[in-house]
């Protein structure tokens, strides 16, 4: 049997939202930008661990988002392929969208191709990370350098 990679994203979360005070037909191009900076507040929670919480569009994470009658696709990342947070993530994203005037269903995808690097944070994200580092927060990277019990021999 072979197997074949694929550059579709994977359906995460898809979910019809109540509906709302705003009946939407025909939602306007400005709603995806509305969408885009709702979703500035879904936050990653291991940068939040690491005491610099930073979002998922500041760390590069939300690859795109788009409004069409009423319906929200976004797309998300994560930064590795083990992420425990997908699930969270998605529903933070799904959340926060649904709560938008004039979104009626939610579709959050996740783009399993994309490999995360610190080249994708934005500059402000990467200003605020360098100045928690010069702050003594440590990085992941450099949490399991340091060791946290004196190893007996």
């Amino acid at each position: 049997m072979a197997v074949t990679a694929t550059t579709e994203p994977v359906v995460l979360l898809e979910r019809a939202v109540a509906a709302g005070p705003i009946a939407a037909v025909g939602v306007a191009p400005a709603d995806a930008e509305r969408l885009w900076s709702a979703l500035e507040d879904v936050v990653d929670p291991c940068s939040a661990a690491q005491g610099t919480p930073l979002s998922l569009a500041a760390m590069g994470l939300l690859r795109s988002c788009a409004v069409l009658d009423g319906c929200a696709e976004v797309t998300i990342a994560v930064t590795g392929p083990g992420c425990t947070f997908v699930g969270h993530l998605a529903d933070a994203v799904a959340r926060t969208a649904a709560d938008l005037p004039g979104i009626t269903s939610v579709r959050v995808l996740l783009d399993i191709d994309l490999v995360w690097h610190e080249g994708l944070l934005r500059t402000d994200a990467r200003s605020e990370l360098a100045a928690s580092r010069a702050a003594g927060r440590p990085s992941r990277s450099h949490l399991a350098l340091v060791p946290t019990a004196p190893v007996a021999r």
